[in-house]
């Protein structure tokens, strides 16, 4: 699975932290097939099998199983291609294993290479794109295919394969289904989605712009280069040397452009084209990604040096409380929390806590009082900004399920803390009307009561 530099990654930590005689990744595989009755490996051999003319790429563990039982139910296979294909010659393949070059060459307009090796889907992609293989021409068993597998677990089931998650993630076992920590709340929340349409709304990194323009202006926006349904469409010939690429509907999928990291085109069609067809909600159960059109967007360049201070205010229903303040991006993330008044606060959660001081910013009223327009009718959401070295506010993006819920946090104390806050139930609003939760969800109720 890949992920880009962002905050936090708790998917890419998922099973590091070893617990002893409990095989946590054994027992998730173990409920996903019970729930959907067969093996991932069988979905994806399942989808290699409705394919006319494959081309399997990769003659190693799984390129020889798929081959293998592809043969043996009577389906045909044009060709198998790898690097090492002169090692390989004598190697008894039932069929010739050609170079990668030479398969591309005599392939036909109907062929679909098939890469059948996870961890270098996305180099193989690469590769085939270089050598003039559009991507609809490309199957990868990648993690678009496993998103697309999760999606066949019954809802029912999602809570516990999640809780098996967290616990894979070095955690206790939640009680998502009556939440008490922030965590379960967060975990709750992303498989239940109190308010559907607004939580999808907020997740989408384009649409959201729209919603947050009028709320507090444009001139908080990240500038637009572009956006587009297609790898394709993207004319990454005539995009900014400086520029950030992304995709809409994940987290932590961006591309950053710049002097140090100049546009690898293939590499980032490659990663583009994956993206857009993953559907990110089933990666780790976020559902509010689920119903988003995907879409590639293209935002100019955030200046600040070497390195962009991220700062996430943690907002309770509607009200701001923390502020979390990230740098260090290049060198190995760290992160400080601070109260309203800049007050360093004595938790952090999965990384190290920052011991430099951090500068109360020139601009934190503004930034609370935004923070609070945005956050009204959420019972819990985070708000992230950027103050690039121009001096400007500008907004991130808002974050409804912080690290999935598999966030380490330390002293582990403040996961019950922050999940108290919320359920408290805030009686006065700066729209006017009182505020009351029911089943932790936020309701304006003055508003809906003038409008009955």
């Amino acid at each position: 699975m890949v992920r880009d530099n962002k905050e936090h990654d708790p998917r890419s930590t998922l099973g590091e932290c070893s617990v002893p005689h409990v095989d946590y990744y054994g027992e998730i595989t173990k409920k996903l097939e019970q729930g959907i009755g067969q093996t991932l490996y069988d979905f994806f051999l399942t989808k290699v099998r409705h394919l006319a003319h494959p081309c399997l790429m990769g003659y190693g563990m799984y390129g020889k199983r798929i081959l293998h039982d592809l043969l043996a139910t009577g389906n045909h296979v044009d060709c198998v291609c790898d690097n090492n294909w002169q090692a390989l010659v004598s190697a008894g393949a039932p069929i010739p294993v050609l170079s990668v070059e030479q398969a591309v060459a005599e392939s036909g307009p109907e062929c679909v290479f098939v890469i059948t090796t996870p961890q270098y889907a996305l180099p193989m992609a690469k590769q085939l794109l270089e050598l003039g293989i559009p991507f609809q021409h490309i199957l990868a068993f990648d993690m678009a295919v496993t998103a697309e597998y999760h999606a066949q677990l019954p809802h029912q089931d999602i809570a516990e394969v999640v809780s098996l998650m967290h616990q894979a993630a070095g955690q206790p076992y939640p009680a998502i289904q009556d939440p008490v920590t922030y965590n379960e709340h967060i975990m709750h929340d992303m498989i239940q989605l109190p308010q559907p349409k607004l939580f999808t709304l907020l997740a989408d990194k384009l649409r959201v712009r729209d919603w947050v323009a009028e709320r507090i202006g444009g001139q908080y926006l990240v500038p637009l280069v572009g956006a587009w349904a297609s790898v394709d469409n993207v004319p990454f010939e005539s995009l900014p040397k400086r520029c950030v690429l992304k995709a809409n509907h994940g987290s932590g999928w961006n591309i950053i452009v710049n002097e140090e990291h100049p546009l690898d085109i293939a590499g980032a069609k490659a990663k583009l084209g994956t993206w857009l067809h993953t559907n990110f909600a089933y990666l780790q159960y976020e559902m509010q990604y689920r119903d988003i059109p995907p879409r590639i967007i293209c935002e100019e360049y955030l200046d600040n040096g070497e390195d962009i201070y991220d700062y996430k205010v943690f907002c309770f229903h509607g009200r701001p409380q923390y502020v979390m303040f990230l740098c260090n991006r290049q060198k190995g993330l760290e992160m400080a929390f601070y109260d309203l008044e800049w007050h360093k606060m004595p938790f952090v959660y999965s990384y190290l806590m920052y011991q430099g001081k951090v500068p109360r910013p020139a601009r934190l009223t503004e930034m609370l009082n935004l923070s609070e327009k945005l956050a009204q009718g959420l019972a819990q959401v985070r708000v992230d900004w950027y103050i690039p070295s121009d001096g400007s506010l500008r907004f991130g993006e808002m974050t409804l399920t912080s690290c999935a819920g598999h966030a380490d946090w330390r002293p582990a104390e403040w996961d019950r803390k922050l999940g108290e806050m919320m359920d408290r139930c805030v009686f006065e609003s700066t729209r006017g009307g009182a505020y009351f939760c029911v089943d932790s969800q936020l309701e304006i109720w003055g508003a809906s009561r003038e409008a009955a």
